[in-house]
């Protein structure tokens, strides 16, 4: 069903959606996504149908409106590396950002990320982290020839490597603050870096960026 244009700054328009959002939030607390309807989260949000199709055309469009909505704050959160990796009185801001940015929206990555999570949130946030990284990788290595290897191999390791240390966080009973967890991060990130460069080695034929 098709969605009804309306004033997306009135307040009342606000209020419905938020309304929305923590209904399909706290249902995802007791069942997969899958098994949500439409009804269940008017019910749960004590509001008709037909105020839901004012606003959404189905749960697929609610669940890309939080996620859109959350991705748009951590778009400023990253970049990752900085210019000289090896400045002893590097600061990880950046990171600090970033992390904070998850503990901010701890309640929603905890149900996107784990076992009943929506396995596509999961591939926009990497995709979403690869972007933030491409942009300070060529800060770093503005020359595509000075690239060890393919560049959508490192783009998809960084990124991979920040989701799995957020789903480590978002699981661990070991108690972190962001700041722990971007110094943490950083000491691994200086210790790759200073057990040297890779050797050379030709590349593949048909491996591309």
């Amino acid at each position: 069903m098709a969605k009804v244009s309306i004033n997306s700054t009135d307040p009342r328009a606000v209020r419905t959606r938020a309304m929305l959002r923590a209904a399909l939030l706290g249902l995802l607390k007791e069942k997969p996504f899958s098994s949500i309807t439409v009804r269940d989260i008017t019910s749960r949000a004590t509001l008709n149908n037909a105020t839901f199709y004012l606003h959404y055309t189905d749960k697929w469009d609610l669940l890309d409106g939080i996620v859109h909505e959350i991705q748009d704050a951590l778009t400023d959160s990253a970049p990752f590396f900085p210019l000289d990796p090896l400045d002893p009185t590097y600061e990880p801001k950046l990171d600090i950002k970033l992390f904070t940015h998850i503990q901010t929206y701890w309640e929603f990555y905890k149900l996107m990320l784990g076992k009943h999570g929506v396995p596509s949130v999961a591939h926009t946030l990497r995709h979403h982290l690869e972007r933030i990284a491409e942009a300070t990788l060529e800060e770093v290595l503005p020359n595509p020839a000075d690239y060890p290897m393919p560049k959508s191999l490192i783009l998809r390791f960084f990124a991979s490597a920040y989701i799995g240390i957020i789903e480590w966080w978002l699981d661990s009973k070991t108690p972190a603050t962001p700041h722990d967890l971007a110094g943490w991060l950083w000491d691994m990130q200086r210790l790759l870096i200073t057990l040297g460069t890779p050797p050379d080695r030709d590349t593949p034929t048909g491996l591309g960026g």
